[in-house]
């Protein structure tokens, strides 16, 4: 007699059931790296943000006139805090504030090299967003 009996195996069952765990695994694993990823980005994107925006209003006050860097630290006060920090001496890693430098051109031109950085992250892996731009006085 012939055996007509039609069907799987347990084995093929099993390693079907394996392949199908392994691609949804990997499928899981790729979605949650894209969305770590995203996150990461939009944090950053946030403090470039902020930067530029920060960069803008230093333009605004060099355009006005003020080439110094501590009369724009000044200026920028709200409640006796500065909201941008004049970092002439160097940036400090260690400050959450927005940091900039007020550097004139060496060429003549009146131009004035403006770099605002900030910094943010954890004390062990601090991470920065920088900008820089250029801005004239009195235009």
């Amino acid at each position: 007699m012939k055996n007509s009996k039609k069907g799987f195996t347990l084995v093929e069952v099993l390693a079907s059931v394996i392949i199908l765990v392994l691609i949804a695994g990997s499928i899981v694993f790729a979605i949650s790296f894209s969305q770590r990823v995203v996150q990461e980005n939009s944090v950053s994107d946030a403090y470039a943000a902020e930067v530029q925006a920060a960069a803008d209003v230093i333009m605004t006050y060099v355009n006005g006139g003020l080439t110094s860097g501590y009369d724009i630290e000044s200026q920028s006060q709200i409640s006796g805090q500065s909201v941008y920090r004049n970092a002439e001496a160097g940036f400090n890693p260690s400050i959450d504030d927005i940091q900039f430098t007020l550097i004139p051109e060496s060429s003549g031109s009146g131009l004035y090299e403006i770099t605002v950085r900030l910094y943010y992250g954890p004390e062990h892996s601090r991470e920065s967003v920088e900008m820089v731009c250029f801005a004239h006085p009195n235009w």
